[in-house]
């Protein structure tokens, strides 16, 4: 028998294998060298002698006669190599060191090696574990289930039944009275012999340590001479009662010592910052100190009919257009107060914006229909002009009209006055209008941009559109998205952008008004929580540090911002007034709310009615 570990080299794995092989010495011949043998033996019978022995001779063993065996020569490596590239099948081949010849292993042999690599049985018709059952047990299981294998145990319920019993007798005895711990404790002499403890050896082995002695007559301010030891500092001082004892003599030397102790240890001085709460807040400046703001009702401008939707204010400051929900729009002098100018329209009018420009041009947003109305009749700025698109068409009142497939609730210019953006109402769809070509361009539609509202940026080349929840900010050159901002969970009711740095300020139905600056961030600079309702409307002035947020109950909040020398900070806000406007009848709803393009005043619509509130003048 003879045993040997070959190293298998697979494709993807290495494997080693630990062969034992039996020669039958019988079948070898020995006719002149053992070397010699018949069919596929091995040639080599050396056994398992270390070839270590052999390392520097040229034979390898010695037979059963005593003849020396000469192994196989070595191959060189690069032999082996090419012989590798030439054969591919070289894989297969073993060197058997033992005997050296060379060995090729087969497909199944090699399916068996793989098989021991995964843990695979080698065999595929054994069953490690066989599903068949024995006759014996099956006869054993095909008799019927006896009857006592149903009944409860008796046993189990007498037990049962004595644990219930001693349950009962231990709540139904009093208590004991629990014992000292200490009243069998046991004591041990533990500088005695072992044999005066040999009747305490079943007990505990440990003892706890006695308690420190009380002061005795020794200690006393007047001890007795007999307690006095000689040699030691316990002298008498001869006192017969206590109130004649002296005070103590080391005191002062005592009271030496500690303060010098104080002194030379080392201190930490702690330094404690003492400031009053109201410093820690900011310093609003006075609401005196930032005038001009408007503060006072002084002119009214009546629609006795019908309830006023949208105003607007020209960009010379001298008119005032209003559009209703009787379809009628009146122009005002806004000095005077006095109507200008009636236009009425089939359908309610949903918003009015003036172009800006001296040309003293409104846009008004009728239905279906946007009308766009010249005040100065000397002007004919749009007869006999071509029409480009079929959607725009001439009017009456000398106008030009565009007609949208669904009704516009939200219309805003461009600053230049060329361009101009309307909102549908149920649709969402925002369209781009040119003056000067007369197209009209769809930008957003459809159920996923359902648009609310958009301005142009007052001094980029970008549009800012709200939706119910976000904010988007797009660049017109490069058409693609800049910004996407959610300002909070409630829906968005309004929008407004800052003329002098472009900041946007939107408001919201839950009363809070965000502020962003996206040049820094995304996340808004400001939220300012205004009292219940919602905000109908929002704006900057454009000339004064001033803006205002109209809510759905009537009032109008007015409030100063102050930007910051530092880009990090935020702007300062400050509140100064709060405009509200006296009913009859109860709480009067706001509408529309706008300031003047050139005076620190402000336009409020009410119900049927247009208050104009003004700054206080002293004098």
């Amino acid at each position: 028998r003879q045993s040997q570990h070959i190293t298998v080299l697979l494709p993807h794995r290495t494997i080693q294998v630990h062969m034992r092989h039996v020669y039958d010495y019988s079948s070898h011949t020995t006719n002149g060298s053992d070397n010699q043998a018949d069919g596929d033996e091995l040639l080599n019978t050396i056994g398992d002698v270390p070839r270590a022995w052999y390392r520097n001779e040229q034979h390898i063993g010695y037979g059963r006669s005593g003849v020396k065996l000469r192994g196989s020569d070595a191959i060189d490596g690069l032999d082996s190599l090419l012989r590798n590239i030439d054969d591919r099948s070289s894989w297969r081949q073993l060197f058997y060191d033992t005997s050296g010849q060379q060995l090729r292993l087969s497909s199944s042999q090699i399916a068996l090696l793989q098989k021991l690599e995964s843990g695979v049985l080698p065999s595929s018709g054994y069953v490690e574990f066989s599903t068949q059952r024995s006759s014996f047990s099956q006869n054993q299981n095909q008799a019927a289930e006896p009857k006592r294998r149903f009944l409860p145990s008796r046993f189990e319920a007498r037990k049962v039944l004595a644990l219930v019993r001693r349950l009962r007798k231990s709540f139904s005895s009093p208590k004991q009275s629990v014992s000292s711990p200490h009243t069998n404790e046991l004591t041990l002499d533990i500088w005695g012999t072992p044999e005066s403890n040999e009747s305490l050896k079943c007990r505990r082995t440990f003892g706890r340590a006695p308690r420190s002695a009380l002061a005795g007559n020794a200690e006393s301010y007047n001890a007795p001479s007999e307690y006095v030891l000689d040699g030691s500092n316990l002298v008498s001082n001869g006192r017969k009662s206590l109130r004649t004892l002296a005070a103590n003599p080391n005191f002062i030397k005592e009271c030496f010592n500690r303060c010098l102790d104080l002194y030379l240890c080392p201190r930490v001085e702690k330094q404690t910052l003492q400031m009053e709460p109201d410093s820690l807040l900011p310093r609003i400046p006075n609401p005196a100190d930032l005038k001009p703001f408007p503060t006072l009702s002084s002119t009214r401008y009546i629609d006795s009919k019908d309830e006023i939707c949208s105003i607007s204010v020209d960009t010379t400051g001298t008119l005032l257009a209003s559009g209703s929900s009787g379809g009628r729009l009146k122009v005002w002098d806004i000095l005077s107060s006095r109507c200008l100018r009636t236009l009425s329209f089939t359908e309610p009018i949903a918003c009015v914006a003036w172009r800006p420009g001296p040309l003293q041009q409104v846009a008004v947003s009728s239905g279906e229909n946007v009308h766009i109305i010249t005040l100065k009749p000397v002007l004919h700025h749009y007869q006999n002009r071509e029409t480009h698109d079929e959607a725009w068409s001439e009017g009456d009142f000398g106008s030009l009209v565009i007609r949208h497939t669904c009704h516009v609730s939200k219309l805003s210019w461009h600053s230049k006055g060329d361009y101009f953006l309307t909102v549908a109402k149920h649709t969402g769809k925002l369209f781009v209008h040119r003056l000067a070509t007369r197209t009209t361009q769809v930008l957003f539609g459809g159920d996923k941009n359902v648009v609310s509202n958009a301005l142009f940026h007052p001094f980029e080349t970008k549009l800012i559109t709200i939706t119910q929840y976000h904010i988007r900010i797009f660049d017109i050159r490069q058409q693609h998205l800049l910004h996407k901002i959610k300002p909070g969970n409630s829906s968005i009711s309004c929008l407004s952008v800052n003329e002098y740095d472009g900041s946007i300020m939107v408001g919201t139905n839950d009363s809070k008004l965000f502020m962003f600056d996206v040049e820094v961030s995304s996340i808004p600079s400001k939220v300012i929580q205004l009292p219940s309702g919602t905000v109908v409307a929002s704006s900057f002035h454009k000339r004064l540090p001033l803006f205002h947020a109209t809510l759905s109950t009537g009032s109008t909040h007015i409030f100063h911002w102050r930007l910051a020398n530092d880009t990090l900070r935020t702007p300062t806000i400050v509140p100064l007034k709060v405009l509200t406007e006296k009913s009859v009848g109860g709480t009067v709803s706001a509408s529309d709310c706008v300031f003047h393009e050139t005076q620190p005043w402000i336009f409020s619509a009410w119900g049927s009615r247009i208050t104009l509130f003004v700054e206080e003048r002293i004098g």
